[in-house]
């Protein structure tokens, strides 16, 4: 919510000073999408720092048998976690950040 009321201040539609931070984290974002389908089960939720290889959801069937797991591809931050929990072949699941640097304003 912090984050959308300083976009509002800095294109002036509210009043008051965006407030900025000191330094800002650069992401370069991986789309995971699943092979199977299913039922989405998160392990890690946005803004979570993970190592590669790092379990950050599965894809299970009717019964809880896990079909699928999705893992960090490289160390970096989970950006986005589906929240439907039912997924087909090819749906999106996750967003992952590899970190490349800091920026400061």
């Amino acid at each position: 919510m912090k984050s959308i009321r300083n976009i509002l201040r800095r294109l002036g539609l509210t009043d008051g000073e965006a407030e900025l931070r000191d330094t800002y984290t650069t992401v370069s974002g991986t789309l995971a999408r699943s092979a199977a389908g299913g039922f989405f089960v998160a392990h890690a939720e946005p803004g979570e720092t993970c190592k590669e290889g790092d379990r950050i959801a599965t894809i299970t069937d009717h019964y809880g048998t896990t079909l699928e797991e999705v893992s960090a591809p490289q160390d970096g931050i989970v950006l986005w976690v589906r929240r439907i929990r039912t997924v087909r072949p090819g749906d999106e699941v996750v967003i992952f950040g590899e970190v490349l640097g800091e920026i400061r304003p």
